[in-house]
């Protein structure tokens, strides 16, 4: 447990590692306010049984001496009742405050931690993304890290426990050695037994709750994902019951272990009084009578209504953390993700220079972990404002050619260079500014025109002029002058209230707002009625001859206007 504790802490940052100090420091200082509060008992209750024999006592001890002989003795209960009802206030207080600072600094780390996780999920290469299943993904980000604010409230609550329960144990041992002794090994050796037998059910049921959590998300995806074609297909009860299983899994094994987990206090709660009847008792017949016994059992008395909470808590948190220690495996791979060092540099990058021609040079790739090469030899030459058509059978490798002119993938072999320069790793991000995108499905977001045409910048950065601009030459105008609220309408969610012809456009506007100087249309139109693709191509063609058009189709009447026009067949150029 104390290595999975330094593990989330080399993931903080140094204010949280400070932070995390104090809340040490909190907890020796609660530890000790214990000890103050058991230690008060025992002299709070010598001298409310028996107060005379009392002041006899404290006038023996040679720093009080004399303190208490003007008090009577109805005063010297009233002093002890006042100083021992403070030390349990102050007590208790500083618990308050030490159980707040905990819940507090635990869950601020767990949201720290979703960021850092999901800015590192972010940052990763294309490549890293097209393999991944973005269920496991949603669910790490959104519920999987939680698992890592839960195993430090449990680790820091059992480090604190700890210490509270040694601080108690130890005032008890001065009071009566033999008592707290045999109180110790039957509530400590009670949950040590429950902690073995359930270690394995608990340890399996965290792995059912991970699975089943990124099986939630995945059926969430694919039902609301797919509507159009359950509703077509009637197979609504099919994602009903694809969630349902998940969810009753993941409920059956939380609650498994929710029992698990809180089910031995109620036991042990009926051996402790079943116990302290048994050691009053005994008490009774070592000191003679009840009376001269009362002081230690009442001290055992309020440190087994201390400890039997903490040991609780203690056994609650290490099953907390047996539980969530399969979740928090998948969060720890995600957080071990490294950002790559293009995007580290703060210095504000220029878009690459590009005024002569994009040059390709024995161009060769292949997917990772297989032979079969996607491009083979390919050697191509693009002139600035240059329109150039690229067509092809599906699986030819043309689209597998426009991620790599466009630097999301690495070539196996070969190279790309930019007039002289050769694109690679280095220089990729300077590249990107230089060029756009426009995709067969353009990615929407649920919000206005405006800010999907200016995509990736904030409402209050939008540059409107060119925005206008974007529009203008997009052929949007007469469209979202026609519209109440203009380019501050909503699209909906993947522009749901938009037809395709109008969803091409934005993308072609987003080009556009842009400034690129190469733009790559994949597919762009395949998926529009003939006359509506007509029109988006009349978009395309008003665009800026200085413009460089890179055009990927099935059709060769969509490229009928290009330059030229190259066939791929097999990864080659025919």
């Amino acid at each position: 447990m104390l290595s999975t504790f330094i593990k989330i802490l080399n993931y903080l940052h140094p204010r949280r590692k400070v932070q995390f100090i104090g809340l040490g420091i909190l907890i020796l200082i609660s530890s000790v306010s214990e000890i103050v509060s058991i230690g008060a008992i025992v002299p709070f209750l010598g001298v409310v049984t028996n107060p005379e024999s009392a002041v006899e006592y404290f006038n023996k001890i040679s720093f009080v001496r004399g303190l208490f002989q003007t008090l009577a003795p109805s005063d010297l209960v009233l002093f002890f009742t006042i100083a021992f009802g403070a030390a349990a206030l102050i007590s208790g207080v500083i618990r308050l405050v030490l159980l707040y600072a905990t819940i507090r600094l635990s869950n601020s780390t767990g949201a720290e931690l979703s960021v850092d996780l999901y800015k590192k999920t972010l940052y990763q290469p294309y490549k890293v993304h097209i393999s991944r299943n973005t269920s496991e993904i949603i669910s790490g980000i959104t519920q999987k890290v939680a698992s890592a604010s839960g195993v430090l409230i449990s680790l820091v609550t059992v480090a604190s426990s700890f210490f509270i329960f040694l601080s108690i144990i130890v005032s008890l041992v001065y009071i009566d050695p033999i008592l707290t002794i045999m109180s110790g090994i039957v509530f400590s050796g009670f949950y040590l037994v429950i902690a073995k037998v359930t270690r394995s059910k608990v340890s399996l049921n965290g792995q059912i709750i991970a699975k089943e959590q990124t099986g939630i998300v995945r059926s969430l995806q694919e039902g609301l994902g797919g509507i159009r074609d359950i509703i077509l297909d009637n197979s609504h009860e099919l994602y009903c019951h694809i969630y349902r299983t998940s969810l009753f899994r993941l409920t059956k094994s939380n609650s498994e272990n929710t029992f698990l987990n809180q089910s031995p206090r109620f036991a042990l709660e009926a051996i402790g009084l079943v116990l302290i009847s048994f050691l009053a008792y005994w008490a009774t017949l070592e000191n003679g009578s009840l009376q001269s016994a009362i002081p230690a059992l009442g001290a055992l008395g309020m440190g087994a209504q201390r400890l039997l909470p903490l040991l609780q808590q203690w056994y609650g948190n290490w099953s907390n953390y047996v539980s969530l220690k399969p979740a928090l495996s998948e969060v720890f791979l995600l957080l071990d993700q490294k950002i790559p060092e293009e995007y580290i540099s703060t210095i504000p990058l220029e878009p690459l220079r590009f005024e002569k021609e994009i040059k390709i040079v024995d161009l060769g790739f292949s997917y990772p972990g297989t032979n079969k090469k996607v491009l083979n030899s390919v050697n191509l030459s693009i002139p600035v404002g240059a329109r150039i058509g690229i067509i092809g059978e599906t699986g030819s490798g043309k689209s597998t050619l426009m991620d790599l002119l466009m630097g999301l993938v690495e070539p196996t072999s070969g190279k790309i260079f930019i007039d002289n320069n050769e694109l690679n790793s280095i220089n990729y991000l300077q590249w990107r500014k230089t060029i756009a995108h426009v995709p067969q499905s353009i990615f929407l977001a649920d919000t206005t025109i405006a800010e999907n045409i200016a995509f990736g910048e904030s409402q209050e950065k939008i540059n409107f002029a060119q925005l206008e601009k974007a529009i203008e030459v997009s052929q949007l105008t007469t469209f979202i002058k026609s519209l109440p609220n203009g380019i501050n309408t909503s699209v909906g969610e993947r522009g749901v209230r938009l037809s395709g012809g109008q969803r091409q456009r934005i993308g072609i506007a987003r080009a556009i707002y842009k400034n690129a100087k190469v733009i790559f249309f994949d597919e762009a139109t395949s998926a529009l009625d003939g006359e509506t693709e007509q029109s988006v191509i009349a978009s395309i063609e008003s665009l800026d001859r200085n413009l460089t058009v890179v055009m990927i189709a099935h059709r060769l009447s969509t490229l009928k206007n290009c330059d030229r026009i190259f066939e791929f067949v097999g990864g080659k150029i025919t």
